[in-house]
């Protein structure tokens, strides 16, 4: 079975999905280390300084 991923720049219209990615991540680790922080709270957090939307879209 051949699987092809296709990888393309993030774009503003995507921020909902990467905070909901890195939630998730930060869940899962979480799972494995107890001292992580919870990932519902720091999910956007990891896009705080809001790069996805200083893309250079042109």
């Amino acid at each position: 079975m051949n699987i092809t991923f296709y990888i393309r720049e993030a774009v503003p219209t995507d921020r909902e999905i990467l905070v909901g990615f890195m939630t998730q991540l930060q869940e899962f680790e979480r799972t494995l280390h107890s001292n992580r922080s919870d990932g519902t709270l720091i999910g956007s957090e990891h896009l705080a300084n809001d790069w996805i939307n200083n893309l250079n879209l042109d």
